[in-house]
């Protein structure tokens, strides 16, 4: 995400993948996945379920600004809310679009999609909740022993952790007014310490 909507300087990219925009090689990236595993398997009559999740454009906006904000990735100028949606490259996100691009790796391979409204099949107050939504749509059969396995290891502390909680307003306030105090190494540190004492509570 941050090498398609953050302004340069970027990391060089791999493959010649130079291009900004999210999801723009979602195609040839998949597919790369697919030979691989096609490859490895020694199999190419895989019958292939393709998952992704979808939120409302605004929350989805949101939801990169703040994540841009956490890894201090933004100018100043694209710091503020405003500016960021009216500037950044969110090509290729409708869902429909991206569907319609990845339906070309169909060709002789069975393929299917499966769209996930995230919203839907989510609760911010219950992290697990989107992990089960998620297995039941792409393992229907095996989906209750998967759980009943999860749950029974009670030492798995990541059922019930959010992993990269979003910000409130006054984290997202810190976030742009620490842009320019700390280097990279010194951001991992503040990132965390946002997440621990400023995470949105929704």
């Amino acid at each position: 995400m941050r090498s398609g909507l953050a302004e340069p300087p970027r990391r060089k990219p791999r493959n010649k993948e130079n291009k900004t925009g999210l999801y723009r090689y979602a195609k040839s990236r998949t597919k790369r996945l697919m030979i691989g595993l096609e490859d490895s398997l020694e199999e190419r009559s895989i019958s292939w379920s393709i998952l992704f999740a979808s939120r409302t454009h605004e929350a989805f906006i949101r939801s990169c600004h703040t994540q841009l904000l956490k890894e201090g990735r933004l100018n100043p100028e694209a710091s503020h809310f405003d500016t960021f949606r009216r500037t950044a490259d969110f090509s290729y996100t409708d869902p429909n679009h991206l569907e319609q691009t990845l339906s070309k790796l169909g060709g002789k391979r069975d393929l299917n999609f499966v769209s996930i409204n995230y919203e839907q099949a989510s609760d911010p107050h219950e992290p697990k909740t989107f992990l089960w939504n998620v297995l039941k749509l792409a393992l229907p059969e095996q989906a209750d022993r998967l759980r009943q396995q999860l749950e029974a290891n009670t030492d798995n502390v990541n059922l019930n952790r959010t992993t990269n909680p979003g910000l409130n307003e006054r984290g997202v306030e810190l976030a742009i007014q620490a842009r320019p105090l700390f280097s990279r190494s010194e951001w991992k540190l503040f990132r965390k310490f946002l997440e621990k004492n400023f995470a949105k509570v929704r």
